[in-house]
C-alpha cells in the first residue's frame, strides 16, 4: 500500500492521498465504509469513463488482492463487495478500449513535475493546476501504464469466470471480455479465451450464455455457431459479432419486437450499458443495411421511441432512410420531390408517434433537420400527402 507515491498521483477530484484508506476499506466490516470505498473506485478513480494517473496504481493493488482472494474459499465473506470490484475492473477495461491517444507529446523535466505537484498540493481545485499542460502528459502516461497491465489484470480475474455465484461470474466475464479485447494476444489472452469457452460449454441459462457469447465475441472469438442457438437472445448476441446475411436477419427480427428486447435478461450483461435496441440497431447500420432490408424493424423502433432517443435510434434510422441527404451548417438538404415506398412508411411512422415531437428536444429537431425535414409534425404530414411515391 505504501509503495506508490500517492501524493504524486491524482484522480478526478485531486491528489490521491485519500485513496489508500478507501482501498483498505474494501474489506471493512463496516458497510458504510465499504460503500464509500466502492464509490471512490467508480466515481473518482475512474470518473465518467476517464482514466487518471491514480488508476494504474489502484488496479495494481486490486489485482494483487484478487490473486490472493481467488486462492481462498473464504474470499466472499472477507470482501463482500467483490462483485463491484470486478465491475470496476470491467469499467476500466471498457474505458481503455474507447481511448485514442496522440502519438507525440512533450515530456516534462523532473523539476517541472516537482513544481507541478507542489502547486497541486497547495490548490487541488485551482485553474492553474487543471489547465496546466502537464495534466495531459500525466493523464496519457497513466493510460499507457494501465494499458500495459493487461496480462496481470487478466491473470487476476480469469479464475472468477468459474465462480458459481452468478453475480460474481457475470462481472468477471464482462471484465475478461474487455481486457482480452484490449490486449488481443499473448498467453493470458489465450487463457481468457479458453476459460470463456469452457464455461460456455456448460452454461444453461439465457443470461449466462448471452454474457459469455458477448465476451467471446468482444475478444474476437468465433461465435458463429451461436447464430443457430435455440435462444433468440443468444442468437442476437452472436449476431453482433458475425457479419453475414443470417446475422443481419437475426438482428432485424429481434428489432421487430423492441420492447421485448429490453426484457430479455434478469441480469443484463454490462456490454449493454444502455437500451439493447441501440446496440442491435447500431450494428445493423454499421453494416450498411438498406432501409428496405430493415423496414419492419425500423417501423417497430419508430413506434416505441421518444424524442429523447433521437441520437440513438430513430434519428439514425432517418439517415439510413435518406442516405443522399447531406447536412451542412446553415444549409439543410432539400426535401426529395419523390419518395420510395420505404421512405414513405418511415415518415408515416414518425408522424404517427406523438412522442417523437417534443418541441423542447433539440436533438429531435436536429435529427429531422439533418435529412431536410421540417420540425413541425403537420408540415411533415402535408409533405407526405403531397409527394408522389416512386417504385424505385
Amino acid at each position: 500500500m505504501n509503495e506508490p507515491n500517492w501524493g504524486r498521483l491524482f484522480h478526478a477530484y485531486g491528489l490521491a492521498t485519500d485513496t489508500p484508506a478507501h482501498l483498505l476499506n474494501l474489506s471493512s466490516k463496516d458497510e458504510q465504509c465499504r460503500k464509500e470505498a466502492v464509490l471512490h473506485l467508480l466515481n473518482t478513480v475512474i470518473h465518467q469513463g476517464t482514466i487518471y494517473p491514480a488508476t494504474p496504481a489502484v488496479m495494481r493493488w486490486i489485482t494483487e488482492l484478487l490473486r490472493d482472494t481467488s486462492q481462498r474459499t473464504s474470499c466472499k465473506s472477507e470482501i463482500p463487495c467483490l462483485g463491484q470490484i470486478l465491475s470496476f475492473i470491467g469499467y476500466a477495461g471498457e474505458s481503455l478500449n474507447e481511448i485514442y491517444l496522440p502519438k507525440d507529446i512533450s515530456i516534462p523535466t523532473e523539476e517541472e513535475l516537482d513544481e507541478f505537484f507542489l502547486l497541486f498540493a497547495e490548490d487541488e481545485e485551482g485553474e492553474d493546476v487543471w489547465c496546466s499542460p502537464l495534466i495531459d502528459f500525466l493523464m496519457i502516461r497513466g493510460i499507457r501504464e494501465l494499458g500495459a497491465m493487461g496480462d496481470e489484470v487478466l491473470e487476476a480475474i480469469i479464475p472468477f469466470v468459474k465462480e458459481e455465484n452468478r453475480g460474481l461470474q457475470a462481472a468477471a466475464v464482462d471484465a475478461v471480455g474487455e481486457w482480452a479485447f484490449a490486449i488481443e494476444q499473448g498467453i493470458q489472452y489465450q487463457a481468457a479465451h479458453e476459460a470463456i469457452k469452457e464455461k460456455l460449454a456448460g452454461a444453461k441459462s439465457r443470461d449466462e450464455r448471452a454474457g459469455l457469447v458477448l465476451a467471446m465475441g468482444r475478444m474476437g472469438g468465433d461465435v458463429s455457431e451461436y447464430l443457430v442457438d435455440p435462444d433468440k437472445a443468444v442468437q442476437a448476441c452472436a449476431a453482433l459479432f458475425v457479419a453475414s446475411p443470417l446475422a443481419d436477419s437475426i438482428l432485424i427480427s429481434a428489432l421487430c419486437y423492441p420492447d421485448q428486447i429490453e426484457e430479455w435478461f434478469d441480469l443484463c450483461p454490462h456490454y449493454f450499458n444502455d437500451k439493447i435496441r441501440y446496440f442491435l440497431l447500431g450494428r445493423l447500420i454499421s453494416r450498411k443495411v438498406t432501409i428496405e432490408q430493415m423496414l419492419p424493424a425500423a417501423l417497430a423502433v419508430m413506434a416505441v421511441s421518444t424524442a429523447m432517443c433521437a441520437d440513438h435510434d430513430w434519428g439514425r434510422i432517418l439517415k439510413v432512410t435518406f442516405p443522399e441527404a447531406v447536412y451542412s451548417p446553415g444549409c439543410p438538404p432539400a426535401l426529395a420531390d419523390k419518395l420510395t415506398k420505404a421512405q414513405r412508411e418511415v415518415l408515416l411512422a414518425m408522424v404517427a408517434n406523438q412522442e417523437l415531437w417534443n418541441p423542447r428536444s433539440g436533438n429531435a429537431r436536429i435529427a429531422r433537420l439533418a435529412v431536410g425535414l421540417p420540425n413541425d409534425r403537420d408540415e411533415v404530414a402535408a409533405y407526405i400527402r403531397s409527394t408522389p411515391v416512386t417504385d424505385a
